[in-house]
């Protein structure tokens, strides 16, 4: 808009309506095209959209645990913790 002269911007902002208005009246008198397919055709049918596989869920061994629920997990965290911090 900067480089415009004061003239066009006005021109533009009375144009804009217009243009508007043009854009909606061709919107609105859409006809179906000649071989009477719509949008709706190609689209899924609602229960096949539906449906989704299961998730997976993860594995036992994968699941996170806390440790500190009992005193030996306790302990040997600790002492993973501590080996950790000596080797850095």
């Amino acid at each position: 808009w900067e480089s415009r002269s004061k003239a066009a911007m006005l021109h533009c902002r009375k144009m804009l309506p217009a243009r508007m208005a043009n854009t909606l009246r061709r919107a609105a008198v859409s006809t179906l095209p000649k071989d009477g397919l719509t949008l709706a055709d190609f689209m899924p049918s609602a229960p096949a959209a539906a449906k989704r596989p299961q998730p997976m869920r993860k594995p036992k061994w994968l699941k996170m645990v806390n440790p500190n629920l009992t005193q030996e997990g306790t302990e040997r965290y600790k002492e993973v913790r501590a080996t950790i911090k000596e080797t850095g």
